[in-house]
């Protein structure tokens, strides 16, 4: 995803948390990163900071009581744990989430935002 700094940066981060935990990120189109123009990063990273922290994430207790539930296959969070230490190891920060919830019914990833810069 790319966000430039004449963007509605309200809609641009509900497509970038809705697209990115959409299926809980296991669709093949998921947004993995978001390149955002200096000028909007910081406003643009703590709306999107704020959407996923707001996320109900687990089992669903019925329609509409979750919106990022398990993850289907059981390898892949492992994949997505290391995806995450790497990030870490390079320097990013993570702004929401941070925990993997695992439940009877299967495995679950919480939400997770992380924000790095190379460029600030």
């Amino acid at each position: 995803m790319i966000v430039l700094s004449d963007a509605d940066l309200e809609r641009a981060a509900n497509f970038a948390t809705y697209y990115s935990m959409q299926n809980a990120g296991q669709t093949c189109i998921s947004i993995e990163r978001a390149y955002v123009e200096a000028p909007v990063y910081d406003e643009f990273v703590a709306k999107v900071s704020e959407k996923v922290r707001a996320l109900r994430v687990g089992v669903p207790q019925g329609p509409g009581s979750v919106e990022v539930g398990a993850i289907t296959f059981p390898p892949q969070l492992e994949t997505i744990e290391d995806h995450v230490s790497d990030a870490i190891d390079r320097g990013a920060h993570v702004l929401a989430g941070g925990h993997t919830l695992r439940r009877a019914a299967g495995a679950s990833m919480s939400r997770r935002c992380s924000s790095t810069s190379t460029t600030r």
